[in-house]
């Protein structure tokens, strides 16, 4: 078994944008494994274990109106609590729609039970969002050339998403025609990026079949057992 998060934490360029430093746990997960699902459909063909086989991520989101009294709420129990997570947040103002973390000791999670227990009640008609979530995993194991691989196939999909934005960027705020030199010099850059990235990935999983085929093992195998036995043969004589 790989967890999702191996893959995750090889895939710098994703990793340091401030974006998904940001976010909040679960959607930072969310981000990720969307870029996962494109390295995997990208790469599934070429590798020799099976990427289709995954635990998948998913979250359920749940909110609860404080009343000043309750204390303990009962979550569903949509997801496997062997390997479950989860992520609260609570309103700082009643009203205001600004939510920040809650700190894990002021509550408690039985994952059994699905129960959520807080060490003081939720001020009345303040808003509280709970987010039970599961990162994922592939049922083999892979090995690291696979999972290095798969974090560099994964930022293909966002410096793509980057260079649009940026294209985009220009055009609302400069207009289709003008163009200013910071903005063209940095899609030159992200384009440069995406294309030693490719250029990078290839050599990869050229390096990986060659190595890691089955068929050309045992090619190379007995290449190395007849060049073994000829050498000892020319010694003998």
């Amino acid at each position: 078994m790989t967890g999702f998060e191996e893959i995750y934490e090889l895939s710098t360029i994703i990793m340091e944008d401030e974006k998904v430093k940001q976010a909040p746990i679960y959607k930072k997960y969310l981000i990720l494994y969307k870029f996962l699902q494109f390295a995997i459909g990208h790469f599934n063909t070429r590798c020799f274990k099976d990427l289709k086989t995954i635990r998948p991520f998913e979250y359920k989101e749940y909110n609860i109106l404080g009343d000043g009294i309750e204390t303990e709420y009962q979550l569903s129990e949509e997801l496997s609590p062997d390997d479950m997570d989860i992520y609260v947040e609570i309103e700082t103002e009643s009203g205001s729609g600004v939510f920040i973390p809650m700190n894990p000791t002021d509550f408690s999670f039985d994952k059994v039970t699905s129960t959520i227990t807080f060490v003081n009640p939720i001020n009345n008609k303040f808003r509280c969002n709970i987010y039970t979530y599961v990162i994922g995993y592939f049922y083999d194991d892979l090995d690291v050339e696979e999972k290095v691989i798969l974090a560099k196939e994964m930022g293909i999909p966002f410096l793509e998403s980057q260079l649009k934005k940026e294209s985009l960027t220009n055009q609302m705020i400069y207009g289709t025609g003008a163009k200013m030199y910071s903005q063209a010099e940095h899609m030159k850059q992200i384009n440069n990026i995406l294309k030693n990235e490719r250029y990078e990935i290839e050599g990869l999983i050229n390096a990986y079949t060659y190595e890691s085929d089955p068929e050309l093992v045992l090619v190379k195998n007995k290449n190395q057992k007849e060049i073994t036995k000829t050498y000892d043969l020319t010694n003998r004589g």
